[in-house]
């Protein structure tokens, strides 16, 4: 784990002295390579992103949307992970990059922008084991220069230990319920989210898109990584149409019916997400700050580079709403507009 501190002073004094210096602020380049990747159990394909960093005169900001700024030319990095257990080297991951054209816009290149990725089959012995630690390398076969991260992986929780256990959730009650869940290994910060499914049908021309909408419950932070820990967060049920008649606009051309649009098995999910202690570090080094005058440490576990490379998981439990629950919803004060409906 390394720590680089970056002094950062917002006082800009203007005039003192009538002094004038010029000056460059533009170094010599060098080549610092970013990552970005959290491995999950669950999915199918590993992410990692990797990036160069980037210098030069004129608009930052438009230079980090311009590809040729951020991202390497096509054969200059050769990408590998290895799962090692029980002192063992068990498997490499060859990583081939490939090109997403889904990207929301934003700083960076969009909507397409290259990132490099590995398969894994959670059903098979091909999947990210949970007792393994993945050691990421990352060579430049032009400056022969390899940069190096490892992480160990988030475990899984057990059913029984979140609750509410009930398959059905009620939001009538005007009095704090509980969420609950027991700490996993190697997990660090929790955040749990009800996320409400629904499907939204044109009435003119029948056309239907499935949508949902996330309402974030809050964060725990367990005291230790070796599991077993009591965590919980309390949330005021009858607040949920509120929040949900506040997201979702009224339109008298659109029908929403509630839960998913090749099922009707469930129309929430209540997610527990759990973050690796190296992630929770980074998250919370780089969360936004009010201070005007600050110091705070940038934060890496990338050994010559910088970023992040973790892991996560995403605990899913399904539930449907109450009888009481869905009158409240189709019929309520706050969502009674908004034309939702259960399929029956």
């Amino acid at each position: 784990m390394r720590k680089i501190i970056i002094v950062s002073v917002s006082i800009i004094l203007l005039g003192i002295l009538s002094c004038k210096t010029d000056f460059d602020l533009n170094a010599n380049w060098k080549d610092i390579t970013v990552v970005y990747g959290l491995l999950n159990p669950d999915d199918s394909v590993q992410f990692v992103k990797i990036n160069k960093a980037y210098l030069g005169e004129g608009n930052a900001i438009a230079m980090a949307a311009n590809p040729d700024s951020t991202t390497y030319p096509d054969g200059t990095l050769e990408v590998k992970v290895e799962q090692w257990k029980n002192g063992s080297l068990a498997k490499t991951f060859i990583l081939h990059d490939t090109l997403i054209i889904d990207k929301e816009s934003g700083i960076f290149p969009s909507p397409q922008q290259k990132l490099f990725c590995f398969y894994t089959n959670p059903a098979t012995t091909s999947a990210v084991d949970r007792e393994s630690t993945y050691k990421l390398y990352v060579k430049n076969v032009k400056t022969n220069k390899v940069i190096s991260s490892s992480t160990t992986i988030v475990k899984k929780m057990l059913s029984s230990d979140i609750y509410p256990t009930s398959s059905t959730m009620d939001f009538t009650a005007n009095a704090q319920r509980p969420i609950k869940w027991k700490s996993v290994i190697n997990g660090r910060k929790y955040e749990a989210v009800l996320r409400f499914w629904y499907v939204e049908i044109n009435t003119s021309t029948n056309d239907s898109v499935e949508r949902y909408i996330d309402w974030n419950i809050g964060s725990r932070k367990s005291m230790n990584l070796t599991g077993g820990e009591n965590l919980e967060l309390n949330y005021l049920p009858n607040t949920f149409y509120q929040y949900i008649g506040g997201k979702i606009a009224v339109n008298s051309g659109l029908s929403r019916r509630v839960g998913k649009l090749y099922e009707n098995t469930h129309h929430l999910d209540l997610i527990i997400a759990v973050a690796h202690d190296d992630l929770t570090t980074y998250m919370d080094v780089n969360e936004p700050s009010n201070n005007i005058v600050q110091e705070r440490p940038q934060y890496t576990n990338v050994t010559d580079g910088i970023g992040i490379f973790s892991s996560r998981y995403f605990d899913t439990n399904k539930k449907k709403f109450s009888t009481f629950s869905q009158d409240s919803l189709t019929s309520g004060i706050y969502t009674r507009y908004q034309n939702f409906f259960f399929r029956q």
